[in-house]
């Protein structure tokens, strides 16, 4: 019995390993191009979603929600070279201020505060003026 256990536990451990490596192939394969012709340009607003974690105390089942948060992207969609030296097509994501500055047309090469995903662009934080307006 103890044998059948073990056997599962350790076949349960490869398929994890190897469905691991096979993430970080996959990611780590993505075409990444930082200098090129802007081909695209989208914007995705800001959302904010919900889902419920459910947990049980005792015999009764509680669902507990959890807010989920996406800011504003800028979006920028490249066609050039990428690291390997090959024709690619690849998103760039920059502030809304480099946005709202280029065309599409125009060579652009990436600047420090873009990012190649959404979870590391810099935005600028706009200063409140001294004598705004506070609403409680």
């Amino acid at each position: 019995m103890i044998d059948l256990f073990l056997w599962s536990m350790i076949a349960l451990l490869v398929f994890l390993v190897v469905l691991v490596v096979v993430l970080i192939i996959i990611v780590l394969n993505q075409p990444v191009v930082t200098d090129g012709v802007i081909v695209d340009m989208r914007h995705e607003d800001s959302m904010i979603w919900y889902t419920y974690m459910p947990m049980k105390v005792g015999v009764v089942t509680i669902f507990i929600p959890m807010m989920h948060f996406d800011d504003e992207d800028w979006i920028l969609t490249l066609k050039g070279k990428d690291q390997k030296g090959e024709d690619a097509i690849a998103d760039l994501y920059v502030p809304k201020s480099v946005y709202l500055k280029v065309r599409i047309g125009m060579h652009y090469k990436m600047q420090p505060g873009d990012s190649v995903n959404d979870e590391t662009v810099e935005q600028e934080v706009e200063e409140v003026p001294e004598d705004a307006e506070v609403r409680e």
